[in-house]
């Protein structure tokens, strides 16, 4: 304990004492930073913004240098037909009641009308159907699915 009250460890390896003060280790940048080193952190979504992190070195997301995901997306025009492409797909699933989704993403590449030819766009399509699933409330990590969706926010 310090000066500034009782402290407890936090999750991540820093100090956080009763007064709200955190104190890092050498080099963290956040709470969420302290496993930078070893890559087993998560990048924060709000540190490189205008306004910035609210939570500051509390934040339990990494505000260190991460390389930016480079995601392809197809063209609005492919978008639009993976989206009722999975849509209709999906729609047809509900009257027999929802398969597992790792069946149910091997049968929407074999449905007719996948874009096999197009890798960017038939990712779009598995990602469609992944929202999808979520959307029910089925859990992905219950079906052994990562949640690719977009980054953490902190």
């Amino acid at each position: 304990s310090g000066k500034g009250g009782a402290s407890s460890p936090s999750s991540a390896g820093g100090q956080r004492f009763a007064s709200g003060v955190v104190v890092l280790p050498p080099g963290a940048l956040s709470l969420g930073s302290v496993d930078h080193g070893i890559g087993t952190c998560q990048p924060c979504f709000y540190v490189n913004t205008k306004i910035g992190c609210q939570y500051g070195s509390s934040c339990k997301y990494c505000h260190s240098e991460h390389p930016a995901k480079n995601q392809e997306v197809p063209s609005r025009q492919k978008r639009r037909t993976c989206q009722d492409f999975v849509d209709e797909f999906f729609e047809g699933c509900l009257p027999g009641g929802l398969t597992p989704l790792r069946i149910a993403e091997a049968d929407l590449q074999r449905a007719p009308g996948f874009p096999h030819g197009d890798e960017v766009a038939g990712k779009y399509c598995l990602k469609l159907l992944r929202i999808r699933y979520k959307a029910m409330g089925i859990d992905l990590a219950a079906e052994g699915v990562g949640d690719d969706e977009g980054p953490p926010r902190g």
